[in-house]
Parts: C-alpha cells; sequence; structure tokens
C-alpha cells in the first residue's frame, strides 16, 4: 500500500482504496433551524454528516454530508456535496489526481458503496436510546 508522505495525505491508488475496508466510526444530525421547524406544513428535513475509517489503513479518515430525501416515493439518504478527507488518490502512473478531480473521485466511490443504511441507523439508534 501506499503511504502517507510529507504533506498529511494518505496517499492511495483507486484500486487500493477500492479494496479497503471501511467501517462506520461516526454519524450525527445537523443542528435543526428552529425557525423553519415553526413552519406549520412544511416538509421536515433531515440531514447530517458521517465518518468512515478503515482497520487497515488507521490513518485514512473519509467523511461527508448526507440528506434524508422525504419527499420521494420511497424516502432514501443521499450524500451532499464533496467528501471531507486525507485520502489522496493517485492515477495508473502515481501522480496525484488534481483536488478537485480527486474530491469528485472520492464522491463517486462514495455513491457506489452501501454507507447509508449503516449511517443512518446509527443516527436512529442515537435518538432511540
Amino acid at each position: 500500500m501506499t503511504s502517507p508522505i510529507q504533506d498529511g495525505l494518505l496517499h492511495l491508488r483507486q484500486a487500493e482504496l477500492e479494496a479497503l475496508p471501511l467501517e462506520h466510526l461516526w454519524s450525527g444530525t445537523d443542528d435543526d433551524d428552529l425557525s423553519a421547524a415553526q413552519d406549520c406544513g412544511r416538509l421536515a428535513t433531515l440531514s447530517g454528516y458521517t465518518e468512515w475509517v478503515s482497520p487497515q489503513a488507521r490513518t485514512l479518515t473519509l467523511g461527508w454530508d448526507w440528506q434524508l430525501l422525504a419527499g420521494a416515493e420511497r424516502p432514501r439518504v443521499m450524500r451532499r456535496g464533496l467528501p471531507r478527507t486525507n485520502i489522496q488518490v493517485l492515477d495508473e502512473s502515481l501522480r496525484p489526481l488534481p483536488w478537485e478531480h480527486n474530491l469528485q473521485w472520492l464522491a463517486a466511490f462514495i455513491d457506489r458503496i452501501d454507507w447509508a443504511s449503516p449511517a443512518f441507523e446509527a443516527v436512529c439508534q442515537k435518538h432511540v436510546n
């Protein structure tokens, strides 16, 4: 596995990242806008954040925001925006992707993994207990 260098980022080839097991570390909800909550008849929104790590790459951290799409035919949780991370994805020639391209690649990677169920279950458990 490629390792961190002096810039503080964990440099990984795309295939290395795709092979790493990711584990849910933490998820939470955003604070509600109290003025919006007082609008009678307004569709409630739920949004939050989630953070993931890997036991095989202890310095890896990958987090992003999510939103519950309640107005859809079947409610679902969807990633919002670009991730926050210390991962620098490398191309086939082991060159770092430009940062914006790096974040876009990671966003597409997140959309391919099963993150919504563990993240949303963690949020629900936190509010039940």
